[in-house]
């Protein structure tokens, strides 16, 4: 006897098993409601999990983004530090030639 059969009560043999004939009929009622219930609640997590991978795809997908911008910006913050580092010698020797 499976678990949903003991749940459900089975039928029984006897007087009793008549009395109990309509029982089955609902018992399998009783089971296709949760069946579509379970099917229900499957497609409603399935639909979650995928929802939550496309915000996680869009969530990197901006980090990513923001990141190539952060290493554009210090990458030209680094040239232009570089180019202000190569002047200030030119116009100090040039303040020694005109004095």
């Amino acid at each position: 006897m499976t678990l949903w059969n003991r749940f459900a009560g089975g039928v029984r043999r006897g007087e009793e098993g008549r009395k109990r004939r309509g029982r089955g009929a609902m018992s399998v009622r009783i089971k296709a409601v949760v069946d579509r219930f379970v099917k229900e609640l499957q497609e409603a997590l399935d639909a979650d999990i995928q929802d939550r991978v496309m915000k996680e795809r869009e969530m990197q997908s901006y980090i990513d983004e923001r990141e190539r911008e952060v290493a554009e910006r210090e990458a030209a913050w680094k040239a232009e530090l570089s180019r202000r580092e190569v002047k200030p010698p030119q116009q100090f020797s040039l303040a020694r030639v005109e004095t």
